[in-house]
Formats: structure tokens, sequence, C-alpha cells
């Protein structure tokens, strides 16, 4: 009887033990299975992170697929209207992108073209050799495009020399420090907020090797599209103040149809920073920088191939090249 007792009692405690011994088992693994969980979670979300912060580096042209993008539509032989509606594409080089090629398009140099679209400035540039050319837009389809033009124009080793950064200027460019021999933007900082435009001037301080170039286009009040806001860009200009072109209700003030022309996708924002050649060169020279030359042009007429450099009452544009100062 007592043996019989101590081995049921035996039996009890084993199932006991295996019984609780289990348990441990099973939480451990349900433990380490939720760690890896975790952990899987962590690296999901850390590669997440990752591919948002490859957004606004750069981007090797050779990587990039072209295979479904389609040729730009020309409103006539000298322009084609931009892919998300904000004005043309030009073709011809400005003076002002002329001299960049002429003096930046070096085998030993490295520059960025701000706002590049899918004009030939970048195609010109490379076509003489540079060492490295960033083209930066926020429109990620005006670099795809401008690859595809690249492709079918030079060739495939010129790719390795052209990279990419999808990215609005100024908040989304990535911090350089005396990165560039050049940078240049044309017809782009009068999209830009008056505190975007002094945001953006010192980070091309700041991104200029000492003794490197600034290349600028703007568009100019003098246009016809502007002629109703002219007084008061005048006014303002007599007053001495520097964002004397800033607009704030473009839409309503400005003559669209002088503006719109063949395009009608043509979408104008309400805030814009108009520039008058002087103008333009007081901007450059209150951040710093030596002005070395400035221009007003017209742009090129259906019949013609080229801007005209005109006096500042008869422009579209102006422009200015201007050179970091040592620091």
């Amino acid at each position: 009887m007592l043996q019989t007792i101590l081995w049921v009692g035996a039996v009890l405690i084993g199932g006991a033990v295996a019984f609780w011994t289990g348990r441990y088992v099973i939480n451990c693994i349900r433990g380490k299975h939720k760690q890896n969980n975790e952990k899987g979670s962590a690296i999901h979300q850390e590669n997440h992170i990752i591919k948002k912060l490859n957004k606004v580096l750069e981007i090797s042209a050779v990587d990039v697929n072209v295979d479904e993008v389609v040729s730009p539509e020309k409103v006539d032989r000298n322009r084609s209207p931009t892919l998300n509606g904000t004005g043309y594409i030009f073709y011809p080089l400005t003076p002002i992108g002329k001299a960049f090629v002429t003096n930046e398009a070096q085998k030993n140099k490295k520059v960025i073209e701000i706002g590049a679209g899918f004009s030939d400035l970048s195609i010109e540039t490379l076509r003489k050799g540079i060492l490295k050319y960033t083209a930066n837009d926020m429109s990620e389809a005006h670099l795809k495009m401008l690859v595809k033009r690249v492709k079918e124009t030079l060739s495939h080793d010129t790719l390795l020399s052209l990279t990419l950064i999808p990215a609005k200027a100024p908040q989304e460019l990535p911090t350089a420090k005396q990165e560039y021999d050049a940078i240049i933007a044309e017809k782009v900082i009068h999209f830009m907020k008056p505190d975007e435009i002094i945001e953006f001037l010192n980070w091309c301080k700041m991104a200029l090797k000492e003794g490197g170039k600034l290349y600028i286009t703007v568009a100019s009040p003098y246009s016809k599209a502007y002629q109703k806001m002219l007084p008061d860009y005048l006014k303002r200009q007599k007053d001495g103040v520097l964002m004397a072109g800033h607009f704030q209700h473009m839409t309503r003030d400005m003559d669209l149809n002088a503006a719109v022309s063949s395009n009608s996708k043509y979408k104008v924002p309400d805030e814009m920073v108009l520039f008058g050649r002087k103008n333009l060169e007081k901007l450059v020279e209150s951040q710093g920088m030596e002005v070395i030359s400035s221009c007003a042009l017209r742009i090129p007429l259906e019949t013609e191939n080229e801007w005209a450099l005109v006096e500042e009452e008869e422009s579209n544009v102006v422009g200015v090249i201007a050179k970091c100062k040592p620091s």
C-alpha cells in the first residue's frame, strides 16, 4: 500500500515538474519569437527611414530606369511645358548658361544645377566633359526625362558623371560644405518665398568652394505679364526694399494670357518674387557675394533661336554671375 502511494506521488510530482518545465520552455520560445518580431519590425522601420533619407541623397543616373518615360512635347522649337505646369523648359541656353558651360565644364570640376528640369544645359556641360554634374529638381519626373535625353544624346559613359537629387530647394537640399566649384539656378528662385531665397543663398555660400561661382536667372517685373504690378515694384525699389518684387496675389494681378501662350496647363503660384537687374545684384551682394556680371534678357521668340540681351525695361528675365568671397 505504501509503495503504491509513493509511486502515485512520484507520478504527480513528475507531471507537475514536466508541466511547469513545459510552460517555461513555451514562454521562452514565445518571448524569443516576440523579440524576433520586434527586431524584424525595427529593421523594417529602419529600412523605411533609410529609404526616406535616400530621397534627398544623390542617385546615380546609371541606376535610373527610363524605359517608360515619354519624350516631352514641344510648344515650339525653343521650349516644352514643364511637367508640373509651372512654366517652360527652354532649350536654347541663356547667356548665363553659356558662360556656365564655358567656365565650368572641366574634367576636374564638380557642379550642381538647382531646378534642372530637362533642358540642354546639363547635356552641353556633360558633352564638354566634367568630373561630376549634380542635377536637382523637386520633380522626379523631370529628372527621369533628363536622364532619358542624356542617354539619347550622349555616350553611356557620360552617365557616370551625372547624379540626381530629387528634392525641393532650399529646405530639402543635403548639407554641403565647400563641395561645388559652381552652382546654377535658372528661372527658379522667383518661385521661392523671401526667407527661402535667403536660406538658399546661405546654402550656396556654404556649398561653394572658395572662389566658386553662382549663376542665377530670375523672372523680371518688366515682363508683359506683370505690367499691373510694375508700379508697386518701382515704388518699393525706390524706397530701398530688397525684395521689392515680392507679390502674394499673382493669379489675381498678373496678365495670365500674356504668360500662358499655348500652355494650357500653366499654373501660377500666388506668391512669387520678381527681380530687376540692380535688385538682383543688391540681393546677392547683401549675402556677402561679389557680383562679376549681370544682364537683362528677352526670351527667344518663335522665329528666333537665341536669348536677346536687352535693356532692363524690355526684359523677361535678368541674370547675375557672382563669386564666393574668401571666408
